[in-house]
């Protein structure tokens, strides 16, 4: 008995030194530029490399060579949104005046069957693309698609001829929170009312800090005499009024300053946030940069820690899970670890090893070949991952340092059996049919500089 499982013990530590060697720990004998099989049992049968794909048998290739991050990814940015056009985001009209606005999307024309919604249907009215002005004021209009996917907004202003108009220096202010920038308002015409206390006959009148600036949306931005502050990520329009004159309108959209944007190779960067506690307190997601992409201009981030974990059934196939683990990450992860303006900053993309649909995903995990790849993760060391508080509170496995397993995207069949991939508690690619501990997840995002 006591040599039978000495002898499954030689087996099992040949076992780990077969993956160890192939992930790139320890010494290897193998051979650079040259591809290696390794047959994978349930009975946890001795394995020996072979340059020579066996026959009749379902087997997964692990290259000694890095694939090349500019033509070998397979999760290739690419973005299938539709596109919302509309032919302008400003009308001025005087009572009782109509104009006309095109809408298409994605090039085609879909102006009279898009949906219009008028914030003040008392001030003007919009019926498939016909604008008409009914009463002095603004009106904020939504245009959205059939589907309800995409939206895009434009203003109406309805004025009075005969009396001045008020004017802004600029339609649209773009800040970044915190940043500050001035705007001037003249006061413009030649028919004079008795109720405005400025000659204003053929010339312009700088009436700046006497108008009254009201601001859609307070949270975004303060406007004080002219001063514009951006307060908060989002976009709001400005009415500017004065007693006796037209009002005029001017947008500001805020976004936050791209912290990815001095980054390089290996840096850490706070973005997002998610639970991270044992108490499930709510920190800064830190993500690490494996590679930038210099031809878009775009890099390639993972969460530095395994931030949750999930496990996989090994009852239903691996669609189903990889189906759920998607959804997880996409939706509600994706729409509670970002802001608005975060979720700009993403780069939507396609899987194709995974997903032949052309679908994309905002958020992803890495794959067998990317976590391999020597120009993100230059030694198994860099591939060893601590795991949260809060993914050790959800049930993630972690050996007595704090690191654990993490899941990859990448699977294959072997004998009818679905076959798992992910990294160990040593950095190693480990791939095998059973499954028994909750593994963690670390998302990965493309970034958009």
């Amino acid at each position: 008995m006591i040599k039978k499982n000495f002898a499954f013990l030689l087996i099992y530590l040949f076992f780990i030194a077969i993956i160890t060697t192939a992930c790139g720990g320890g010494k290897s004998n193998l051979s650079d530029n040259s591809t290696y099989y390794y047959l994978l049992s349930q009975q946890n049968e001795p394995m020996t490399p072979t340059s020579t794909a066996p026959q009749n048998l379902m087997t997964v290739p692990i290259s000694t060579t890095a694939p090349n991050p500019t033509t070998d990814l397979t999760s290739t940015p690419e973005s299938n949104l539709p596109i919302l056009e509309l032919s302008s985001t400003k009308f001025i009209l005087n009572v009782g005046e109509t104009d006309n606005i095109i809408v298409t999307l994605n090039g085609e024309n879909v102006t009279n069957t898009v949906k219009y919604k008028v914030d003040e249907e008392a001030i003007a009215t919009v019926e498939q693309g016909v604008i008409t002005g009914l009463s002095t004021g603004i009106a904020i209009v939504t245009v959205q698609d059939d589907n309800a996917t995409v939206d895009k907004t434009f203003v109406v202003i309805v004025i009075d001829p005969n009396i001045p108009n008020l004017e802004v220096s600029k339609d649209v202010f773009s800040l970044v929170v915190g940043d500050t920038e001035n705007i001037i308002v003249t006061l413009n015409g030649t028919n004079v009312t008795e109720e405005v206390k400025y000659d204003v006959k053929n010339e312009s009148v700088n009436v700046t800090e006497e108008v009254k600036y009201d601001v859609k949306n307070e949270s975004v931005v303060k406007v004080e005499k002219g001063k514009i502050t951006a307060l908060s990520e989002g976009s709001t329009p400005v009415t500017v009024s004065l007693d006796g004159a037209n009002i005029a309108v001017f947008t500001v959209d805020v976004t936050i300053e791209n912290p990815f944007k001095n980054a390089t190779k290996d840096s850490i960067v706070k973005f997002g946030r998610y639970h991270h506690t044992a108490e499930a307190e709510i920190k800064p997601i830190e993500w690490r940069v494996l590679y930038k992409d210099n031809v878009n201009n775009r890099l390639l981030v993972i969460s530095e820690y395994a931030i949750d974990t999930m496990f996989f059934d090994p009852n239903i196939n691996w669609s189903n899970n990889w189906d759920l683990l998607s959804k997880r990450l996409n939706v509600y992860f994706y729409n509670n670890a970002f802001t608005t303006g975060e979720k700009k900053l993403i780069y939507p993309t396609q899987l194709l090893d995974v997903d032949s649909s052309g679908a994309t995903y905002n958020v992803f995990l890495l794959s067998k070949d990317e976590v391999q790849n020597k120009n993100y993760f230059a030694t198994t060391k860099e591939r060893k991952c601590f795991a949260t508080g809060y993914a050790k509170l959800t049930g993630l496995w972690t050996d007595k340092e704090g690191y654990c397993y993490w899941w990859l995207r990448s699977r294959f069949i072997y004998r009818n059996d679905p076959v798992f991939c992910w990294v160990n508690e040593w950095g190693a690619f480990v791939y095998n049919i059973n499954i028994s501990p909750r593994f963690g997840i670390r998302p990965a995002l493309w970034i958009n500089l």
